[in-house]
């Protein structure tokens, strides 16, 4: 029979290639980000170029005028709800622009009331029809997938709510969401207190760049609004780092009481 008669060091060391692979990997996600960055750099500049959206926003304003607020307010809210059941990432720009065309009390309620029932619509979704696409997505994602279980199991709207507080994407939540052990009227309800803050941050920008814009074009600007609405945004975005900062300090807790309940016998 015949023996492995190789000297030590031609044999493959499996640690040193596990080793010599972390550069490789990490240099790659690096050239992966710089190509999506250059990409969108691209892509803001054409967008820039051909569509020149400074030249539109006299437009989009006389044609929201032209519809009148009732009008206007309902084709935003239907326009917003396909965005957010869509996954459409662009919907914080139209919450900005909706604060700049339309006023401000009318635009709060067209937004707040239709990511309202998109958020509910896509929450029903994630249960019946897309349960086993979303089951599909939390397999390749342990660690989320533990989050969630665990945060159904008592308290669920608490962890509802401080999702929503927190600056994670809106249109992930709603399906992601699904998979937690929280009932639908504890969603909703967590869903509607915890949207309300970041739509109304939104809309105060938007306002606030209307009110610069509107005193650049006029030459008499009003300086107390604007400053107004900029404390308000500041607060607000005080807040979300704030509940951001607790969010993550309940992911840690849940892994750390995981952990110990697999230590035990």
């Amino acid at each position: 029979m015949a023996s492995d008669t190789s000297p030590p060091h031609s044999r493959p060391n499996v640690r040193e290639s596990t080793l010599s692979d972390k550069p490789a990997s990490r240099s790659s996600r690096w050239r992966n980000r710089i190509i999506m960055l250059f990409g969108l750099g691209v892509g803001a500049y054409a967008f820039a170029k051909l569509l020149q959206p400074l030249q539109l926003l006299p437009k989009i304003s006389s044609y929201a005028s032209s519809l009148g607020t009732t009008r206007a307010a309902l084709l935003l809210a239907c326009v917003n709800f396909c965005t957010v059941l869509l996954c459409f990432p662009a919907n914080m720009g139209l919450m900005v622009a909706a604060g700049a065309f339309l006023p401000s009390l009318q635009a709060f309620c067209a937004l707040f009331v239709s990511k309202t029932l998109a958020a509910a619509a896509a929450f029903a979704l994630g249960r019946t029809l897309l349960q086993r696409r979303a089951a599909k997505f939390l397999e390749t994602r342990p660690r989320l997938r533990r989050v969630l279980l665990e945060s159904g199991k008592e308290g669920g709207w608490k962890f509802v709510l401080l999702m929503r507080l927190s600056p994670f994407p809106g249109f992930m939540l709603n399906y992601l969401l699904s998979m937690t052990g929280v009932s639908f009227m504890e969603y909703v309800i967590a869903t509607m207190i915890g949207i309300a803050p970041s739509v109304v941050n939104l809309v105060l920008i938007g306002a606030a760049a209307n009110d610069v814009r509107a005193g650049v074009v006029t030459g008499s600007t009003s300086i107390l609004p604007v400053v107004l609405k900029i404390v308000c945004v500041a607060s607000m975005a005080g807040a979300m780092v704030f509940f951001t900062r607790l969010s993550r300090r309940a992911f840690k807790d849940i892994e750390m009481d995981d952990s110990e309940a697999q230590l035990q016998p």
